[in-house]
């Protein structure tokens, strides 16, 4: 197969790979061999050869090699770039080739040193080596001889006769210890890393620490295979069938990965798994530290017994019959789940306790996994645990035993989380476990989290990118290799065979960031009782490029289970950055290919966080140096204050009384079976508290396309309301919840192209007025007062994919009368169409025109962008309706095409409310509603139940009693943890008990929607009137009309106001709670 130089080079951006006799003729006339054409086991007849090799940016993984018997002896570099740019950099010396050397020879490569600058001191470093390996780079080489010019370096290597090198050092008059040293060095390959700082900011070339080790020759020239017929009395299993190479081949493809291999442990593992992919090249022949000793050597792949490396030890489990009988309870879904949180961490023990006890919670599971090697991390972080959480006996950090060494890229982070899992399940018990790192921070309260997940028991949450073996004949790029980590390190092992086919196994893959149930947990540790098929694909699974994308999205989306898992996350994501500072690639300290992952989050991004908090519960990467770097405090402040405050200033206590109105006589069959409630007479009581949640499952059969791909536009939202059940004397006897539905804001069509409209009146950033409208809901179904703009988003989609088969069937009854709104003429292939001219109205409460836009929209290629299937079928199109202010009531926006006979009107209904104040103090928002047409906001009660007892409280015992028990409402006090104060220089934040009841309260301060009557008696209404009537006649109005000084009447008024003082203390005593 031929390439053409031009397409590799653009390729090589993504694999980093360039097969340098691309890049031709390229130092006077010599073309430069790929570096892997360079042999270690050749018979050279002269003393002397010369090899060429160009180091590149964009590939920097180099390996300069002599033949055996050979050492390094002169290394001669020239940059390559543009004539105009060695021109316009005289003093840089760019065309003069420079040499670093231990001895002269006459091998016809001329270089000048007095006149010359060198490029790379560090290759200084490679003399006298039988190799050197290196990543090449400026921060290797120290210098960027030209800043912001890609650039080449030519190097030619003269490798020398080891024993002439000798004689002709010792003939140059060395000093007896360097030759000495050199004659160390001719038997060693040299290898040196760095780790960039480019990331941190640091970009002084000059200051990065060049790390070196030095490998016996006889360590990394002589890797081999054992023969097919040896293989299995090596320890190797399964579908072992193919011979490998002769060993001479074999160790030329391996020597430079071992050379670049520090522990023995890593070396052998590498070659397993070298060998074992020459056996099978799909990765069905498993390697001997894989798996546990003794087996049979006729076992097929899915009959082997994984070893540690591969899955944990089955431990014991707790008793799950409670949460069977939880399974079975009616009320289930409104039962917070118990939660198992998994946290990868490596660093910075007091930020991973500011992100404990932001989550910590006294019934949930918290396992910690810290990164092998890292026992300093695990050492203070457990100290800081025992000191600052004392009590808290469900917190655990795995010990170093059970640790691995969780690299960027290795299978070693799905070991990890493995092992994490499996502790997490002999702990107790839990419906969800989340993944966390130590770079992450809640974006909400973790109960939030537990009620929002509660209709959900069973199901998993993985965010999938796609099915990756779907099309066997796409591009599999970096899919094609073999990868191993250890030691810190992803290795490119050898290229194997491809993947499976989808008939033997789907491949998936996805987000790592994922909330799998405790059943889609339990089933991926247990070899014994998932599909064969999933055993048999471990190892290729273990081996192949970032396995955490793609080990639990394929075991989920081939489980038994696989209709309850959904694509959905719960982590905001930064944009993900695949290249550095210098725009080269991330990662190559950790990795052989270009890594990507999200980037720190800046103040910058917290507007936008804070704005997807009502769909996103956890964000990351946060910066873990310093607890109290802004963003961190910021996001803290938003999780315990700033999130429920949104709420108390935007629901009204009367709107809430009239969702508990609604409510209440959903209970009426239960009251009246409960043998002690069912015998008073009773009423609805206050609110006690809300929860806002996302509903996390389709709605709308004809949205499923915008739901699978996340579309913030669709999301909707559920309410938890509880409230108190009083008797007619106005005794609080019992206690209740119930779920509540508002109206969406989003609706979709199942005919024509438009396929979905919403409306929004809340902009992008209220306090600075933005004319522009919500990317996410908000999940309140009104308009606040004084609204005076209303944002409309359509979506118009002309592909079969937008309409699901549930949506077909229900069109019948959703196809709206008249002409669907539609681009004529429509050819897809040339991305064309007639125009679409739309006309936009906004009806006021009695049904008159207040405004309209129109706007034509064009179907054509600069609009229409292609979506992630490469397809061009669809385009968004906005309007925003500036009118003026909107009284209250219910308001219409209706859209329909322009120029039709009939065009079908698209309509959304939205509630203004009045000023709360003015409800309050003149009618009350119930009979407002009521008035308005209560139907436009429609709340929709989902369901109904008394709370008998804390929801949280399952463990051993099922969390509601049985019914004939008499009933007192008030919930269970839990013991909570004393923290104390670290006598530390960090600030650490204290945890905070809240009771179920709490959260969101409206009986506690900080709630802005009062009436006229509570201000004047609980707010200092009465106190301020009297001070201002007083102060205002006495000292204002008599001085001005006077012209007098203080008089005995003005002293006077100073009892007045000692009196309304005494008053009010008094109004408040007697009256407010």
């Amino acid at each position: 197969m031929q390439f053409h130089c031009t397409a590799m080079l653009h390729y090589a951006l993504m694999l980093v790979y360039i097969p340098t006799h691309c890049l031709g003729l390229n130092w006077d006339g010599w073309i430069i061999p790929d570096q892997e054409e360079h042999r270690y086991h050749k018979d050279v007849e002269s003393e002397f050869t010369v090899r060429q090799y160009m180091m590149q940016e964009v590939h920097p993984r180099t390996a300069l090699l002599c033949p055996r018997g050979f050492a390094i002896s002169r290394i001669t570099m020239r940059v390559t770039t543009g004539q105009d740019i060695v021109e316009a950099n005289p003093d840089l010396k760019l065309h003069i080739a420079y040499s670093y050397w231990l001895v002269l020879v006459d091998d016809g490569i001329v270089s000048d040193e007095e006149e010359g600058l060198t490029k790379c001191p560090s290759l200084r470093n490679c003399l006298g080596y039988q190799a050197c390996l290196f990543n090449f780079g400026n921060e290797f080489c120290h210098m960027d001889p030209i800043p912001g010019q890609r650039k080449n370096l030519n190097l030619n290597v003269t490798c020398l006769r080891e024993d002439k090198l000798m004689t002709f050092m010792g003939d140059v008059k060395y000093q007896s210890g360097f030759i000495s040293e050199i004659r160390e060095r001719m038997d060693k390959v040299l290898h040196m890393t760095y780790v960039s700082k480019l990331e941190e900011g640091m970009a002084d070339y000059s200051l990065t620490e060049i790390m070196q080790r030095e490998a016996p020759e006889s360590q990394v020239f002589h890797g081999t295979c054992p023969n097919l017929a040896d293989s299995r009395k090596q320890g190797y299993r399964g579908a072992c069938d193919a011979q490998p190479p002769d060993p001479v081949d074999v160790s030329e493809s391996l020597w430079s990965l071992l050379g670049r291999v520090p522990g023995s442990q890593c070396r052998k593992e590498l070659q397993q798994v070298y060998c074992s992919f020459l056996y099978h090249n799909k990765g069905l022949c498993l390697p001997p530290y894989t798996l546990e000793p003794g087996q049979d050597e006729n076992l097929l792949p899915e009959e082997v017994k994984i070893g540690r490396p591969g899955l944990p030890t089955h431990g014991p489990r707790p008793d799950l019959s409670s949460m069977s009988q939880l399974m079975q309870d009616p009320n289930r879904d409104l039962i917070p789940v118990r939660l198992g949180f998994l946290i990868l961490v490596h660093k910075d023990p007091p930020a991973l306790m500011q992100l404990l006890q932001l989550i910590y919670r006294p019934w949930h599971y918290y396992v910690f996994h810290v990164d092998v090697v890292r026992q300093d991390t695990r050492d203070n972080l457990k100290s800081m645990i025992n000191k600052l959480m004392p009590k808290a006996n469900n917190i655990r950090v795995l010990p170093a035993s059970r640790s691995f060494r969780a690299s960027w890229g290795s299978w070693n982070i799905v070991r990890a989380e493995l092992e994490v899992f499996e502790e997490l399940l002999r702990m107790g018990l839990w419906d969800f476990a989340i993944k966390l790192s130590g770079a992450d921070l809640p974006l909400r309260d973790v109960d939030d989290l537990a009620a929002t997940l509660a209709a959900y028991r069973g199901h998993s949450f993985i965010p999938l990118f796609g099915n990756r073996n779907k099309d066997m004949e796409a591009e599999q790029g970096l899919v094609w290799d073999v990868w191993h980590g250890c030691d810190g390190y992803v290795y490119n092992v050898t290229r194997g065979g491809g993947q499976p086919t989808p008939e033997e196994i789907k491949i998936y893959t996805g987000s790592q960031w994922s909330i799998p149930s405790r059943e889609m947990v339990a089933y991926s540790l247990d070899s014994k009782s998932r599909a064969a098929f999933l055993n048999r694909w471990h190892f290729h699974l273990q081996t192949s490029i970032i396995p955490d994308e793609a080990y639990f999205p394929t075991i989920a989306m081939n489980a038994p289970s696989v209709n309850l898992t959904h694509p959905l996350g719960f982590h905001w994501l930064k944009r993900f950055e695949g290249r550095n500072a210098i725009n080269l690639c991330r990662h190559m300290e950790d990795a052989d290919f270009c890594g990507q992952g999200p980037g720190p989050v800046e103040e910058g991004d917290l507007r936008e966080i804070v704005e997807s908090s009502h769909r996103y519960f956890f964000a990351r990467k946060f910066h873990t140096t310093n607890p109290s770097e802004v963003s961190r405090i910021k996001i803290s402040d938003h999780v315990r204050t700033e999130y429920p405050s949104f709420f108390r200033r935007n629901l009204p206590k009367a709107l809430l009384r009239q969702m508990v109105q609604m409510a209440f006589p959903a209970l009426k069959k239960e009251l009246e079976q409960h043998p002690v409630l069912g015998k008073m007479a009773l009423r609805p009581g206050d609110c006690l508290g809300v929860r806002v949640m996302p509903r996390l499952h389709l709605i709308d059969p004809c949205c499923s396309l915008a739901f699978e791909r996340s579309f913030k536009s669709t999301q909707e939202f559920i309410y938890w309301i509880d409230f108190a059940i009083e008797s007619l004397e106005g005794d609080v006897v019992g206690g209740a919840r119930a779920s509540v539905i508002p109206r969406p804001v989003c609706y979709c069509y199942p005919d024509g192209h438009l396929r979905a409209m919403r409306w929004t009146t809340w902009p992008e950033n209220p306090e600075e007025m933005h004319r522009a409208g919500l990317t996410t809901n908000i999940p309140l179904p009104f308009a606040r007062a004084g609204t005076d703009v209303v944002y409309i988003e359509l979506w118009f989609h002309a592909g079969d994919s937008s309409i699901s088969e549930d949506c077909r069937n229900t069109m019948k009854g959703r196809i709206l009368p008249g002409t669907p709104m539609m681009f004529y003429n429509l050819n897809i292939q040339e991305v064309t169409a007639d125009p679409l001219t739309i006309v936009v109205q906004l009806l006021d409460p009695k049904g008159n025109l207040r405004c309209e836009e129109r706007k034509t929209d064009v179907w054509d290629s600069y609009h229409i962008h292609p979506n992630r299937d490469g397809e061009r079928i669809e385009m968004p199109s906005f309007f925003t309706l500036a009118c003026g202010p909107m009284e209250p009531g219910s308001w219409t926006i209706r859209v329909y095409q322009k120029d039709m006979m009939r065009p079908q009107n698209h309509s959304l209904a939205t509630m203004i409310l009045p000023d709360l104040f003015y409800i309050k103090l003149v009618m009350g928002i119930q009979i407002y509603l009521k008035n308005a047409d209560s139907q436009t906001i429609t709340w929709n009660l989902r369901t109904a139940n008394l709370i008998l007892k804390d929801f949280q409280a399952y463990n051993d015992a099922i969390s509601m009693p049985s019914r004939d028990v008499p009933h007192e409402y008030r919930p269970i006090k839990e013991e909570i943890p004393t923290v104390k104060e670290e006598i530390t220089k960090e600030p650490m934040t204290k945890h905070h008990k809240r009771d179920n009841s709490e959260h969101f309260s409206f009986n506690q301060q900080g709630d802005t929607t009062f009436g006229l009557w509570e201000w004047l008696v609980c707010y200092g209404g009465v106190l301020t009137s009297i001070l201002t009537a007083v102060f205002t006649h006495h000292w204002v109005i008599l001085p001005l009309m006077f012209s007098v000084r203080a008089s005995p009447r003005m002293q006077r008024s100073a009892g007045v106001v000692i009196f309304a003082v005494f008053l009010q203390i008094l109004m408040c005593s007697l009256y407010c709670r």
